[in-house]
């Protein structure tokens, strides 16, 4: 099973994914749609990524992933999180080309 260090704690790619969606303002209902899970094992999993990276809050912990790795595409430090994920992602699967002012 891969593992991922971040922040000093060690991750599997599961919680990777979980802090990835999760950084886009879903709620544990959607993201336990998305993974195709019961709410409460989203519940579970996200009480274990606060605790390793001693949050309280999702602002924190999306502060905290934004700003060490994590980016709005399923990235962690340029590395595609998602290769071999079949469902639907809350992100587009190209970058629209920002227009110009």
């Amino acid at each position: 099973m891969e593992k991922f260090k971040f922040l000093g704690a060690e991750f599997t790619l599961l919680e990777m994914q979980t802090i990835s969606i999760y950084i886009h303002g879903k709620g544990r209902k959607a993201v336990s749609l998305i993974f195709d899970v019961e709410d409460s094992t989203i519940h579970q999993r996200m009480k274990v990524i606060y605790l390793k990276l001693g949050v309280k809050r999702a602002v924190e912990l999306t502060n905290k992933a934004r700003d060490n790795g994590f980016d709005l595409f399923g990235n962690f430090n340029g590395q595609y999180l998602f290769d071999d994920f079949d469902k639907p992602l809350p992100w587009p699967n190209e970058i629209e080309p920002q227009e110009e002012a």
